[in-house]
């Protein structure tokens, strides 16, 4: 016959790991949201910097049209236009590559930028 307080640190032991398990099952639900959500993110990075890399194409067409055309002013402006449609891709990318790693990899540590 068991004693009285071994049977009872049995249940409880038991009750304490059933319901560990079950908390350890919902707290890898958040940590799949905030991924999904860091992978939508970086997805809208790259959709932005995508566009800014048309535009990019899109101001030097412009440029070389203005070259040819002699007008040398509008082909600066356009090229000044052009240089920071190409920073704010670059920038774009950077972001979306940087969200995409941290949504992969480390979904649970948040940014300190």
């Amino acid at each position: 016959m068991v004693p009285k307080g071994m049977g009872r640190a049995r249940v409880n032991s038991g009750l304490s790991t059933a319901s560990s398990s079950h908390s350890d099952a919902s707290k890898g639900e958040p940590n799949h949201i905030i991924r999904e959500s860091l992978l939508s993110e970086a997805a809208s990075y790259r959709w932005q910097a995508t566009a800014e890399d048309k535009e990019k194409d899109r101001l030097e067409e412009n440029r070389k049209q203005a070259v040819r055309g002699g007008r040398s002013r509008a082909a600066y402006i356009l090229k000044v236009s052009r240089g920071d449609a190409e920073a704010r891709a670059a920038q774009l990318h950077e972001k979306a590559a940087e969200t995409y790693y941290r949504g992969i990899f480390f979904p649970n540590i948040k940014r300190h930028c």
